[in-house]
């Protein structure tokens, strides 16, 4: 009798934790929408499936040198359906700021999913994180501009 219920108590304790961790590898870390009813969410697993960056620089934010890896913010929003001048990105906390698509070209923005291998979490400004190549802009400094459009915590992309 005892070894049927402690057999029970195993598969209710096996099959929950598996459904967490289902549920943890298909939430939705990202939604892109436009202003025509256009909806497209991403997983965790959607945004690994597109093509993958890596870029090693400082930011103003971390300490020392740091690798990113993800894909381009350019691969996400070009899958909206119709062409557009503009973005507006939101974060965790409703920080919103908008990204022209002449930006978007010019300083070749990741999504950094993981930082030097790991990924990204609340705690180090993800799971999500707009970021650029420093090392690629050496002229940037506090203040300038493009320090703004470094989204954390990227929850939603508004195609305008």
């Amino acid at each position: 009798m005892n070894t049927k219920l402690n057999l029970s108590m195993l598969l209710i304790v096996l099959s929950t934790f598996f459904s967490f961790s289902a549920s943890a590898n298909s939430s939705i870390l990202l939604t892109l929408s436009d202003a025509n009813g256009f909806t497209r969410t991403f997983t965790k697993q959607d945004l690994e499936a597109l093509p993958q960056e890596t870029i090693t620089t400082t930011t103003p934010w971390t300490k020392g040198s740091n690798t990113y890896e993800g894909p381009k913010l350019s691969a996400v929003v070009n899958l909206a359906p119709k062409p557009f001048d503009s973005f507006t990105t939101y974060a965790l906390n409703d920080y919103s700021y908008t990204i022209t698509k002449e930006d978007l070209k010019h300083y070749q923005f990741i999504l950094a999913m993981k930082e030097n291998g790991k990924e990204m979490n609340i705690r180090n400004n993800g799971p999500l994180w707009i970021l650029i190549p420093f090392s690629e802009h050496p002229g940037i400094k506090r203040g300038d501009e493009i320090l703004n459009m470094l989204v954390w915590q990227l929850t939603r992309i508004e195609i305008n």
